[in-house]
């Protein structure tokens, strides 16, 4: 098997990658909506979202990101050197030694869960419904964070053999067995207690895939020894630090949900739900890339490091031109991507005043959407070169900024300013990493081809979407006055999504064909 990667490769897995995202993340909406049905808009469903954020944000720091992006250089060197033995110990050996870390993290949230709740929902302590809930759920749920990360650890290895599939499907067979479990849950009229247990068989059956892949693409298990100990010593290095940097954004949004917490009931979920709808462009586009980016830099890092400038700048043109027409959409659609779905198949639980406010939410987060995309491609590009310290020490100062935004911008903005306020710390964060790029490590700029490319992009951007303005207000008008008995379906309900997404997917296919006619050209797509 082949572990070199040409850019046609970046480009056909990066929407393989998307493809799956927008399937698991359409999962993960369909599973939001059924669980305000089951739980409600308010104590109950804050309460729930606590309990179950904190073993996926412990997730995110411990393993998904942070441990790949210090493994992944590592175990795709000793691949590229036939030296397999050793990339089964190491792999063995971080099962055993991140597996350890993990139960006794557990194990201490298990009998002092009002520590950990205090630092993601300080406010909980004011609500005591909310804080008796939360100590039950969390006892149950906090399990869910060693099953996931042992499979997190597995997809670590499959991606260092480029092999992303598994990881990208992931996500879709946890959220089947979570719609399944809300299903069961509403119907059976079991308890929320019950439901976090349902919960839990997820996240088994998923490291369970990983396991199965594992060994389909000739993976052992072999018990580690002082063969590998440079290997591992190494790894945990770069470990500590990537924990801060990789979790960035989870860890700005735990900041604006902890102080949201102390906002009226409900607000931690409508924050949530807005996080979420944003996180659906990211993840179809820029996460799928940075994950596929970091072998593929860690490789050129060994062979041809002075060409990362130009990699590094070519990546940049590409989120800006996916980023820049996706977040436009998401504006002028945020009203009724709330709308069509919340509020309508929700129950009374979502109001039309929830709708503005997730809507409102959702434009504030998606504001940063170019520089959450560009930020995740410089975490790989400064991992794949070995550097673990500066990555760290931004993120420290980007959530340092953030709690400095929310702390001007929630009381005269409320939840839309702890949002805004993420998008704003992200951005000054990307700010720091080029300066850094350029001044510590000689990096090009390319100020002036870049500055070129964005006049351009933004002439193609603002014809284009100038058109789909016209084409959507047509359509709408039909169907407003000329198709009175779909009306009801097609303009307030999911049947909304059956054309403007065929007129969306139009659109970037303009954007596509229409890039050399502006004169736009990108390495990646070319």
């Amino acid at each position: 098997m082949s572990n070199k990667l040409s850019k046609k490769n970046i480009i056909k897995k990066t929407f393989e990658f998307g493809l799956s995202s927008i399937i698991s993340k359409v999962l993960a909406i369909t599973r939001d909506i059924l669980q305000i049905r089951y739980l409600g808009l308010g104590p109950l469903s804050d309460a729930f979202l606590v309990a179950y954020k904190i073993p996926n944000v412990l997730r995110k720091v411990f393993a998904e990101g942070a441990l790949s992006a210090a493994f992944i250089p590592t175990l795709v060197k000793l691949l590229r050197q036939n030296k397999e033995d050793e990339a089964n110990k190491l792999i063995s050996g971080l099962l055993i030694f991140i597996g350890g870390i993990l139960v006794l993290i557990c194990t201490i949230i298990i009998i002092f869960p009002k520590a950990i709740i205090f630092v993601y929902a300080n406010g909980f302590f004011k609500k005591g419904f909310e804080l008796s809930v939360t100590v039950k759920l969390i006892r149950i749920l906090i399990s869910f964070i060693l099953f996931i990360s042992m499979g997190s650890i597995l997809s670590g290895a499959l991606q260092a053999k480029h092999q992303f599939g598994p990881t990208a499907w992931a996500p879709v067979i946890l959220n089947i067995v979570y719609i399944s479990a809300l299903i069961a849950s509403t119907y059976l009229h079991l308890s929320v207690y019950n439901f976090a247990f349902l919960i839990l068989f997820g996240a088994i059956l998923q490291s369970l895939f990983f396991l199965y892949y594992y060994k389909k693409f000739g993976f052992q298990f072999i018990w580690p020894d002082k063969s590998i100990k440079k290997h591992f010593q190494e790894v945990i290095f770069k470990f500590l630090p990537c924990i801060i940097s990789m979790s960035t954004l989870e860890l700005n949004a735990a900041i604006d949900e902890r102080f949201g917490s102390t906002l009226s009931a409900g607000t931690y979920t409508l924050m949530d739900i807005a996080f979420k709808f944003m996180g659906i462009a990211l993840s179809i586009f820029a996460s799928g890339f940075a994950s596929i980016l970091l072998p593929y830099f860690s490789h050129v890092t060994n062979y041809a490091q002075k060409r990362l400038s130009f990699y590094i700048f070519q990546a940049n043109k590409l989120i800006a031109w996916i980023t820049l027409p996706a977040t436009l959409i998401i504006i002028f659609l945020a009203n009724k991507i709330i709308y069509t779905t919340f509020y309508k198949y929700s129950g009374s639980h979502f109001t039309l005043s929830n709708v503005n406010q997730t809507a409102n939410l959702l434009i504030a987060y998606s504001s940063g959407l170019f520089f959450y995309s560009l930020n995740k491609i410089l975490l790989s590009l400064y991992y794949s070169m070995q550097q673990m310290l500066i990555p760290t020490l931004v993120t420290v100062i980007g959530c340092i900024l953030n709690i400095i935004f929310n702390f001007l911008l929630i009381n005269k903005m409320g939840a839309v300013g702890l949002a805004l306020a993420t998008s704003l710390s992200a951005g000054l964060q990307s700010i720091i990493f080029l300066t850094i790029l350029y001044f510590r490590f000689n990096f090009k700029i390319y100020l002036k081809a870049y500055t070129l490319f964005i006049m351009k992009l933004i002439l193609q951007v603002s014809l284009i979407s100038s058109l789909f303005y016209f084409i959507y207000n047509s359509i709408y008008y039909l169907i407003n006055y000329h198709l009175i008995f779909l009306k009801s379906f097609l303009l307030e309900e999911i049947g909304f999504w059956l054309w403007v997404s065929p007129l969306i997917i139009l659109i970037f296919l303009l954007l596509y064909k229409t890039r050399k006619l502006f004169g736009i050209k990108i390495y990646f797509l070319s």
